[in-house]
């Protein structure tokens, strides 16, 4: 995944860890040419008007950091391919599509960002059926190709029982621009978010388009029930609103303000009922609230302090900890990270982005019994120096405690740190030597 690490050498004191900071492989060392795999692949079923069959929606989301930019004249260019193929029950392929295409971007900083993408779709019309996906992504300057399968439930929509289609997460609508707009749905764009993740300065709504088909319902009225959980099952969110039947397809385009909602995963429920309340028809989706420095200074102040003193010094922390009101809070955040901000011509900082990120991943990978992934062994270390370059896992023996071995050398100097489930809980902690260094690869 990386390919490169592009250092600034700014030496950091960690408080309250065993895992050292490194002036030459940690956060602070601003990750241009880090390559990893963000791409996404969603999918959702629709009904064609005038068709018994259903159209199968496969969207896919590419950011810059994946692929492999060359330069050329005075641009950077990245080509890559996109293969789709759809099997039946019997593995018959029934559908596919190819597409290539060329990516170009003015400079290397643009090449390797981890917030610019591009999103596409591929629509195929089918018989109602379970189908197989086998989605491919051939990157022609790496040499190197991404694959993703998985199963599309195309169920028949135009039934005489109501039905509702699949949940299609948004990250943008709006009416129609153009007439050959690939996400158009009736008179709007609907641009997908493929990897269903909101929250931040610029993204405080939840925005999702379903399709309610009524069937042979005789009711004048319809009601659409919907309910937010959080992952713990806790609920957060539920209104219920009445929709009339009066075309063959009701279009729903519907945001959510999750401004005043904690970061984390969470559960859309969406439930079509008649009269009395009957249930009819039910859709759920999953979506994440991302860990971001807005949520964190209007819901826990400490707990923000906290990650960031996994990068801060301490007279930095000292700083944060000392600031009581929300308008000195933001003042000393917007100071530390004005600082550290790698390129401040643009308008991100880099740095920032990606710390937050590793937080996101480590909680998603490495929560142990109600303790943050960002809290263990394995998540303080990938938030400092990032997702290891090669993972050597060794499960339980008759002669050893599960273990695994993280390597980092590609970039700096080699580290390896060792993880030692040694209460088979799964639950690795970091070993001597902390700091990964003056070891010898095995490899």
């Amino acid at each position: 995944m990386y390919q490169r690490i592009i250092l600034l050498f700014i030496a950091l004191l960690v408080a309250q860890s065993n895992v050292p900071v490194s002036a030459e492989n940690d956060l602070t060392s601003v990750i241009l040419n880090e390559k990893r795999e963000t791409i996404f692949v969603d999918f959702a079923v629709f009904a064609p008007e005038n068709s018994d069959q259903v159209q199968l929606e496969v969207y896919y989301q590419v950011f810059n950091n994946t692929l492999a930019f060359k330069p050329s004249d005075d641009l950077f260019k990245a080509e890559y391919e996109i293969n789709i193929s759809v099997l039946d029950k019997k593995g018959k392929k029934v559908a596919g599509e190819s597409q290539e295409k060329t990516v170009s971007v003015a400079s290397e900083i643009k090449a390797n960002s981890t917030t610019d993408f591009r999103v596409s779709q591929f629509t195929f019309t089918l018989d109602p059926e379970k189908y197989e996906v086998r989605f491919t992504l051939k990157d022609k300057t790496a040499g190197k190709s991404y694959t993703k399968e998985f199963e599309a439930n195309a169920k028949n929509l135009k039934s005489k029982q109501p039905a509702l289609s699949k949940i299609l997460f948004a990250q943008a609508a709006g009416p129609v621009q153009a007439s050959t707009d690939q996400f158009t749905k009736g008179n709007l764009t609907v641009v997908p978010s493929v990897s269903h993740s909101y929250g931040g300065e610029e993204d405080s709504k939840l925005l999702y388009y379903m399709e309610i088909y009524p069937g042979n319902e005789n009711s004048e009225n319809l009601t659409v029930q919907t309910l937010l959980r959080q992952k713990k099952g806790e609920m957060v969110y539920r209104d219920t609103l009445s929709t009339e039947v009066d075309r063959p397809v009701i279009r729903q385009l519907r945001e959510i303000s999750i401004v005043d909602f904690e970061p984390g995963e969470y559960e859309l429920e969406v439930e079509l009922q008649g009269r009395r309340g009957k249930k009819l028809a039910e859709e759920k989706g999953t979506f994440l609230i991302k860990w971001t420095e807005e949520s964190l200074l209007e819901h826990n102040w400490n707990l923000m302090v906290r990650q960031i003193s996994l990068i801060a010094d301490s007279k930095e922390q000292k700083a944060l900890e000392e600031a009581k009101t929300i308008e000195d809070r933001k003042k000393a955040l917007k100071e530390y990270w004005a600082v550290k901000d790698p390129f401040p011509e643009t308008p991100r900082n880099e740095l920032k982005v990606e710390f937050y990120r590793r937080i996101s991943y480590a909680n998603e990978n490495f929560g142990y019994l109600g303790r943050a992934g960002w809290e263990t062994d394995r998540g303080r270390v990938l938030v400092r120096y990032g997702v290891p370059d090669q993972i050597d896992d060794f499960p339980f023996s008759l002669s050893s405690y599960p273990y695994q071995e993280w390597h980092y050398y590609k970039g700096g100097r080699y580290r390896k740190f060792t993880f030692v489930d040694d209460n088979h809980d799964g639950d690795y902690r970091l070993v001597y030597p902390f700091d990964g260094l003056w070891q010898t690869p095995e490899f």
